[in-house]
């Protein structure tokens, strides 16, 4: 009976052994399988939302013409302006607009997609013809509200319909204006001009994350906002809150973080290589995965976008593609490690950004997006590049960090 027992005892060890063994091998080899490891990502479940710019119109009038003004003809823009006039608390409107420095002008802005309110915007000013005015120097636009608008006929469809429709006031533009911008042989080159961030947007626009038909649930809409709030999150009206928020079982919104503020696209290329779930060891493995993957120049850009999307934890392996031989795995890492608020990735993307034209554009970008005195430093630099591209895009990099740079006055 005890050797029965015995017997069925080291049977029972064996197996067990050997089921340990075989979990073991399967495990190793999990590991060492030379077959890509694919994760679901933010990108497989959705589709992005908002991202065409909106152009905003409206009337405005601008004062402080050097001759010209107040030989207007009445019209739909001259009641416009005096309406306008009315709500501003203008006595006698009709009046004001006689003045030689005065005159009647339409006014363009393009509100970008991401725009947060408060923020500034370039505003176009152009003359009408039925003013009268040669020249626009000199010219200040008294406060104005632009305005989207339909196309009625397109919006109600029918051969009688005619006209826009107006929506809602998006923008409030005021300033002196910057005349002579145009081409010199444009007739109405003195006609035209523009307020640098003269506009103030009214509203924020964030951009939407669309769930795709088959991933549609509120849930699913959760896990795409956590995800995302896990990776981005930032200051919102004086507190700390993630990028995204689930509105409906359809539909994210999406805030930009302060250094993509200039490079929106690439925010969102970032959000949807987020990975969806996995676990950690797999999470690990995908990493290391894309570690090699970025040690290959045909597969670098891509890997580099993954590897920002993981976080801080890329770190390491973005370092190490600072050591390549090869130019784009360099720059790649350094893109990265700039938008990941790491400092080292200063002097790489300014010794690129000199060597290869093609990547100037995307390197001082990066650069404009880390306020470290790193970044400052190079920039700096390349203002003295023989360049001319270079030095004004150093030049409005610094500007973007800080326009109180003790380097840019008098440039």
């Amino acid at each position: 009976m005890q050797r029965a027992g015995l017997c069925s005892g080291l049977l029972l060890a064996l197996m067990l052994g050997c089921s340990t063994d075989q979990f073991r091998l399967q495990s190793s080899d999990e590991e060492k399988s030379d077959k890509p490891i694919e994760v679901k990502t933010v990108g497989s479940v959705t589709s992005v939302w908002g991202v065409q710019p909106v152009r905003v119109y409206g009337v405005g009038v601008v004062h402080g013409l050097t001759s010209g003004g107040g030989q207007g003809k009445p019209g739909p823009l001259r009641q416009q302006a005096i309406r306008l006039l009315k709500e501003q608390g203008c006595k006698d409107p009709i009046e004001f607009l006689k003045q030689e420095d005065v005159a009647v002008v339409r006014v363009t802005a393009l509100l970008p997609p991401g725009i947060q309110k408060g923020e500034r915007i370039d505003v176009d000013v152009e003359i009408d013809s039925s003013e009268g005015v040669s020249s626009l120097r000199g010219a200040i636009l008294l406060p104005c509200e632009l305005s989207e608008y339909a196309d009625r006929q397109q919006l109600t469809g029918g051969e009688k319909a005619r006209g826009d429709l107006k929506g809602h006031t998006l923008v409030r533009a005021e300033g002196p204006l910057l005349v002579g911008l145009a081409e010199i042989g444009d007739k109405n080159r003195e006609k035209r001009g523009r307020i640098w961030g003269g506009g103030r947007s009214l509203l924020d626009r964030n951009f939407g994350i669309i769930l795709n038909k088959e991933s549609k649930d509120a849930r699913t809409a959760k896990l795409v906002a956590d995800r995302i709030n896990e990776r981005f999150f930032g200051p919102f009206r004086g507190t700390m809150k993630g990028m995204a928020e689930a509105k409906s079982d359809t539909l994210v919104t999406l805030r930009i973080p302060y250094q993509y503020k200039n490079n929106w696209p690439r925010y969102l290329r970032v959000i949807r290589q987020i990975p969806l779930r996995e676990s950690e060891s797999r999470r690990n493995l995908y990493a290391r995965q894309l570690g090699t993957e970025l040690q290959d120049p045909a597969k670098s850009v891509v890997a580099a976008l993954k590897l920002e999307a993981l976080g801080t934890e890329a770190i390491p392996l973005l370092k190490q593609g600072l050591e390549h031989e090869s130019p784009l795995v360099r720059f790649t890492s350094a893109e990265a490690l700039a938008y990941l608020g790491e400092a080292c990735c200063a002097e790489p993307l300014a010794k690129l950004i000199e060597e290869d034209p093609r990547l100037r554009a995307y390197g001082l970008t990066a650069l404009a997006s880390l306020d470290e005195s790193a970044c400052h430093i190079q920039l700096r630099r390349l203002l003295a590049s023989d360049s001319a591209e270079t030095r004004y895009g150093a030049f409005r990099a610094l500007k973007t960090l800080d326009e109180r740079d003790p380097a840019i006055p008098g440039m």
